[in-house]
């Protein structure tokens, strides 16, 4: 996030990330998302983030909330459920209030990365609850103005 944030990559335009903290705090993907949603980045045009719903992700939406991603950087979210992570709704649902607050009105693609064992599925779904429906209403009603976010 420092080297992102320092302004020595005037010229990036596509950034691609695949990040899990494991089961620690995240506060680097905090930082991350303060950086991106700062404004310091002015070139950036793409944005491919593959994330584990865990404290991480919790910790990236908390980062991107502090300033307004710009809507000329096309968003791609990959999320992929982490099965040892007790409560992904926390995670969800602090996504779907971003979205729903329009600070990531450049949302093109939201791709959820499901287990391929039903059983490992429903665990998933227990996990977070109503989370799914709370992501459902922001995609559907927080829009605004903006691009239109497929679900996928």
């Amino acid at each position: 996030a420092e080297g992102l944030g320092s302004g020595g990559l005037v010229s990036l335009e596509e950034l691609c990330l695949r990040l899990s903290c494991g089961h620690g705090e995240g506060n680097g993907c905090r930082e991350l998302g303060e950086v991106l949603s700062s404004g310091k980045l002015s070139s950036l045009r793409k944005l491919l983030l593959k994330w584990n719903v865990e404290k991480c992700l919790e910790r990236l939406v908390e980062g991107l909330e502090v300033g307004s991603l710009s809507e000329e950087v096309s968003v791609d979210l990959i999320l992929s459920p982490d099965m040892e992570y007790a409560d992904g709704s926390t995670a969800i649902k602090a996504l779907a209030a971003l979205i729903r607050s329009g600070k990531l009105r450049g949302l093109r693609k939201l791709r959820f990365d499901l287990p391929k064992f039903a059983l490992r599925f429903l665990t998933v779904c227990d996990k977070v609850g109503d989370a799914p429906s709370v992501l459902g209403e922001a995609l559907t009603h927080g829009g605004g103005e903006g691009g239109t976010a497929v679900l996928l």
